[in-house]
């Protein structure tokens, strides 16, 4: 039974009274005693309001599902008890100790606010990931999500109910300990380490084939690449491979593109499907024994897009830049890689001019003077005093640094490669068969490619930018062919494509 202090004073009051004689002071003490227990009263529970104002109350409960309310009204109640005990305990005695007690309440109050709000949020953008089917329901680690994170009804199994709680410092627990903290942001499959890597490599790639797209390099290997990746995926371990298989590696597109989509879908080569068949289904990627296989099939995928990317940004960066010459650009001059310097746009020219004449003694050009001798087309220069003797127009060129394509494939007159000053009208020189062995067997090096050139004048062999094989031009005709053949058939087809381009055919 509650104890009513004011009736209590009162028939104290009332026990004195009678004592006294006179109605009047009776009437006078007991109406003081009161008014003052009433202020007593009110000044405690202002007091009480403004402890619990300063407390609050997780305002977040109300966007939570009713079916786990009980278990924070539970909460909320006895730490507000024990909130009260520790400020009047505080109140009473000044003692630090108490002070932190209810402050660690306070703390732990914002805690379960804080939690509350992202529980829903997270709850909410699982249902829509679902709607959206951006993850697989049924699928590796999804289970746990789908317990905890959806209402109870048919189609879960009940782990829901009784499942959730809130711990002593304000954090929201499930079955078996699970904190949510754990699991939260986790539920849309993915693997962050191997995401990360992918997309580096990806940018890495990327700026290698821009690069390369420029000076005509061909630097990229896919077999090192297939095993970086690989390397990367193991170091997650068995349950990183098996959820990278179910990661949108294209989080960007609002269409999912995972591994085991594509591979379930018959996307890929047919090399991916020598051991699994995609009809089979994809079970086999989630039991951690195919971990290793899985982590191959993955990187062979990714080396096989990241070629494509290569290529295909090589080929943009190659038609964009290094095919354009000076002269294309309107008041650009001729960049000079030997002494990493740029002439002028009408000494690139006069230089252009004078090489394809033939003259003889040409304009000084970046302080040297040339020369050149069509007899034994020689190419002299004098700098500083120092003289250089360079054997043709390819040499004089690759000294100097010039790429410029402008420069290129130029035969100038009244040099003996010429043929009365017009060799390109002059029939092409007896084309004997190419000596099999001495120039498609092992591997084409750069001396065998200027023999062919200087055997056949206005020859041009240059490595493709897309590919293993050789641009091979001319007379105005191109071909497309691979000197390194693995079998005799092949060198003899590369053979008979050569000799039909310098016969005209």
């Amino acid at each position: 039974m509650a104890i009513n202090k004011n009736l209590i004073q009162g028939q104290k009051i009332m026990l004195d009274a009678a004592r006294d004689t006179s109605v009047a002071s009776f009437s006078a003490g007991f109406k003081q005693a009161m008014d003052a227990s009433l202020k007593m009263e009110k000044e405690e529970n202002e007091k009480l309001d403004r402890w619990m104002s300063k407390l609050g109350t997780p305002s977040n409960i109300r966007k939570i599902d009713p079916e786990h309310r009980a278990q924070i009204d539970e909460w909320v109640t006895t730490k507000q008890k024990d909130y009260i005990e520790a400020r009047e305990k505080y109140d009473e005695d000044k003692n630090p100790e108490n002070r932190r007690a209810y402050e660690k309440i306070e703390q732990q109050f914002l805690n379960l606010n804080e939690q509350l709000d992202e529980y829903a949020l997270e709850r909410k953008n699982y249902a829509s990931a679902a709607d959206g089917q951006k993850l697989k329901l049924g699928g590796l680690g999804s289970d746990w999500y789908v317990n905890n994170y959806v209402s109870d009804d048919a189609n879960t199994t009940g782990a829901v109910e009784g499942s959730f709680s809130v711990n002593d410092d304000g954090k929201i627990m499930f079955a078996d300990d699970v904190s949510f903290d754990s699991k939260k942001g986790k539920w849309n499959v993915q693997n962050d380490k191997a995401m990360g890597y992918i997309q580096q490599r990806l940018s890495t790639t990327s700026q290698l084939a821009l690069e390369d797209g420029k000076t005509g390099n061909n630097r990229y290997i896919k077999s090192n690449s297939a095993r970086d990746y690989k390397k990367q995926f193991d170091s997650t371990g068995p349950e990183g491979v098996m959820v990278l298989a179910q990661t949108d590696i294209t989080p960007d597109d609002k269409d999912t593109n995972t591994f085991m989509q594509n591979w379930a879908n018959g996307n890929l080569d047919e090399s991916f499907y020598t051991e699994f068949n995609s009809v089979d289904g994809t079970a086999w990627m989630e039991k951690p024994e195919n971990a290793d296989k899985l982590s191959k099939m993955m990187s062979d995928y990714l080396a096989n897009t990241e070629e494509e990317l290569y290529n295909i940004l090589r080929k943009d960066a190659f038609n964009k830049e290094d095919n354009k010459s000076f002269l294309d650009t309107p008041g650009k001059g001729l960049f000079v890689g030997g002494t990493n310097q740029t002439a002028t746009r009408s000494s690139g020219e006069t230089l252009l001019k004078e090489l394809k004449e033939g003259k003889g003694k040409l304009t000084n050009f970046l302080g040297r003077s040339i020369t050149f001798d069509p007899i034994n087309d020689v190419y002299t220069t004098v700098y500083e005093g120092v003289t250089n003797n360079y054997q043709g127009l390819e040499d004089f060129l690759g000294a100097l640094g010039i790429t410029d394509p402008a420069f290129r494939n130029i035969v100038p007159k009244k040099s003996k490669n010429d043929n009365n000053n017009d060799n390109q009208d002059d029939p092409p020189p007896p084309t004997p068969d190419i000596d099999f062995y001495d120039v498609f067997k092992g591997k084409f090096t750069e001396d065998r490619a200027l023999a062919l050139e200087k055997q056949y004048p206005g020859l041009k062999i240059t490595l493709s930018p897309f590919s293993d094989k050789h641009i091979v031009t001319y007379k105005g005709k191109e071909k497309e062919i691979e000197f390194r053949r693995f079998r005799d058939s092949g060198n003899k087809e590369s053979q008979k494509l050569l000799n039909d381009l310098l016969k005209g055919i």
